[in-house]
């Protein structure tokens, strides 16, 4: 087979038994009735998309609403005692890790 040899060869007529069958083309109202049902599933999948998008957007909010729930009370402990040079935290290292497998849940829930 030569290179670029797609299988074709132009005709000028076509041959008594074509090896090939010829369909008829959909009728008008065979295409309208795709149409309309292809308009019905494009409605339907942007209609499902919406509501996937605001359950999104409403999880990411809930999710940021939860992680300043954690992370804010340590800062406005901190900024409480902002007139103080030292902070005394005994056992941190507990306290610390507890918070951090608080963010860590948040951020791991899907």
């Amino acid at each position: 087979m030569m290179e670029n040899d797609f299988g074709f060869s132009a005709v000028s007529e076509i041959p008594e038994n074509p090896t090939v069958k010829t369909e008829e083309l959909p009728s008008k109202d065979d295409i309208k009735s795709i149409h309309y049902k292809l308009d019905l599933l494009l409605d339907r999948k942007e209609a499902d998309d919406d509501e996937r998008i605001h359950l999104t957007k409403k999880e990411i909010q809930n999710r940021l609403e939860e992680l300043h729930n954690v992370v804010m009370p340590l800062y406005k402990h901190l900024l409480s005692s902002a007139d103080k040079e030292y902070i005394y935290w005994p056992n941190r290292k507990e306290k610390i890790e507890i918070e951090i497998a608080k963010i860590q849940e948040i951020m791991d829930r899907q």
